[in-house]
């Protein structure tokens, strides 16, 4: 699940820290620093509980619930349920809710998600993920209001700058959430190590084939080689167990230990559909829809790493407790290297990171596609695994800081977008998992992929054009800037003002 743009949540703060705020309870004007402190630790600690939880059962979906495809069919819900709220829920729950309760609701539904994997069916695991779904941007923008604000009132307490110190609560926060989905997947296969490796011998007997050649969809079709061989139930319950036990403490610890927190009058006052029209607008932007196709391919590998590759190249070949090793090197790598690739963008430019990026995947990918793991390759796999973070760890980080430098003036809505497509692009993608062999899927991400690095050169190529001219018209400011002095010696108000729009036109973002 994606969080969204702190923008917006930033400016909240800014009017609460100048008194603006609503009075009562929730007034973060009178905790102390230490109160501050109290709640951003609960906070991250129930964020870790759910998504350790979550984490545990959203890579084993293709694996434990393959029958029929119903795993990936309510992940793919799940995801278009999620691109609906992205657009008109957040700010209506805040409004109604507030910030506390919103979380709240939002991690009852993951609880419930975790229910509905006790009985599978399409009665109970749909709706669970439709609900999970619509709750997902509501609690993101919950849970990244009350830390902007808890950051925001502890600079203004200390007397720090804000910025600095909301960066550095996010980033504490962020390794709470990356390591939920560490511990995640180590839990689920420590709990399902018990049911053993498939042996060799087994597939080959059943004509199934694993890695690319693998096919979800169980037709009549004498050469399908569709796997489905999930654990025993015994197993499964007790995953499962641990899941919802840990949901339901984060649940309690958001009711008795987190204080409530009203959001802006801002806020309450922006309406519903504004964000939509905002989102729907920027669409006109040529920008905007030179990026969207790089937002697709960025779900489509998302989705293709959590269920195609973790059901084809593990499970199938290693048996499901293995899928949590191999995804906790996918999980640690990529959270080493998002800070890394972050540093050495600064020394290489972000087109060299791209290019980079873009190669390396297109090489793993054809891998992938050519190469069967075989039951010795457990060390191979793992490695691989740990590749993929290397490059996705990437994508993580920079598409997000090229939003946020492209549309610097317009970040709420450019980060909806990102957040829409990006959901859509999954949703697909969960699907057409149940239907397309793994070689179809790799032939679809690697075109997706070919798709938007041209429209990336594309748009790379305009904004150095954009950038020249900007330089261009500067420099013929300044060559009739003793043009523009009246008799009085003072600057004229009209073209101070045109060249103060060039030079804030040419602003570097701040990220």
């Amino acid at each position: 699940m994606v969080t969204r743009s702190r923008s917006k949540e930033v400016n909240d703060f800014e009017k609460m820290a100048n008194g603006k705020e609503e009075k009562g309870k929730g007034n973060i004007n009178k905790w102390t620093k230490r109160r501050i402190y109290k709640n951003f630790l609960v906070l991250s600690v129930l964020v870790f509980l759910n998504f350790t939880a979550f984490s545990s059962l959203v890579t084993l979906q293709s694996s434990v619930n393959c029958k029929s495809g119903l795993g990936l069919a309510a992940l793919s819900l799940s995801y278009t349920t999620t691109t609906f709220a992205a657009l008109f829920l957040p700010s209506f729950a805040i409004h109604h809710l507030g910030l506390k309760w919103t979380l709240t609701l939002g991690l009852s539904t993951y609880v419930l998600f975790t229910a509905a994997n006790f009985y599978p069916a399409w009665w109970t695991l749909l709706p669970a993920s439709g609900l999970m779904g619509l709750s997902c941007a509501p609690l993101w923008a919950a849970m990244s209001t009350y830390v902007t604000t808890l950051a925001g009132s502890f600079a203004h307490k200390a007397g720090v700058t804000r910025e600095a110190t909301i960066n550095r609560f996010w980033g504490y926060f962020l390794v709470f959430y990356h390591s939920a989905q560490i511990a995640g997947n180590l839990i689920s296969s420590l709990v399902l190590h018990n049911k053993g490796r498939i042996e060799l011998d087994d597939v080959t007997s059943h004509n199934l084939t694993c890695g690319a050649n693998d096919c979800y969809r169980e037709t009549s079709n004498p050469n399908a080689t569709g796997y489905c061989n999930p654990p025993e139930k015994r197993l499964m319950n007790s995953l499962l167990t641990v899941c919802l036990v840990l949901g339901i403490v984060a649940i309690v610890m958001s009711v008795f230990l987190l204080d409530s927190l009203k959001s802006s009058r801002h806020l309450k006052k922006k309406g519903t559909c504004s964000l939509f029209m905002d989102t729907l607008r920027l669409l006109k932007d040529y920008r905007m829809l030179l990026l969207i196709p790089f937002t697709v391919f960025n779900g489509a590998r998302q989705s293709f790493m959590s269920a195609d590759f973790v059901k084809s190249y593990v499970t199938c070949v290693f048996g499901v407790h293995w899928v949590g090793f191999v995804m906790t090197c996918y999980g640690l790598s990529l959270s080493a290297f998002s800070g890394i690739w972050g540093t050495i963008a600064k020394h290489t430019g972000r087109v060299a990171l791209f290019c980079l990026g873009i190669l390396s995947y297109v090489a793993i990918m054809m891998s992938l596609f050519y190469w069967t793991p075989g039951i010795n390759d457990i060390a191979k796999i793992m490695v691989v695994a740990a590749t993929v973070g290397v490059i996705d760890a990437i994508w993580a980080g920079q598409i997000r800081a090229l939003f946020g430098e492209v549309f610097y003036h317009t970040q709420e809505p450019a980060f909806s977008n990102l957040q829409v497509w990006q959901s859509i692009s999954m949703a697909a993608a969960y699907g057409y998992s149940n239907s397309f062999c793994v070689s179809t899927v790799i032939l679809i991400v690697l075109v997706e992929l070919a798709v938007a690095s041209v429209c990336y050169a594309g748009l790379e190529a305009s904004l150095r054009w954009s950038k020249a001219s900007s330089k261009d018209a500067k420099v013929a400011y300044s060559v009739t800037k003793e043009a523009d002095i009246d008799d009085k010696g003072n600057q004229r108000p009209g073209e101070l003002k045109a060249m103060l729009e060039v030079e804030s036109n040419d602003k570097p973002a701040e990220l």
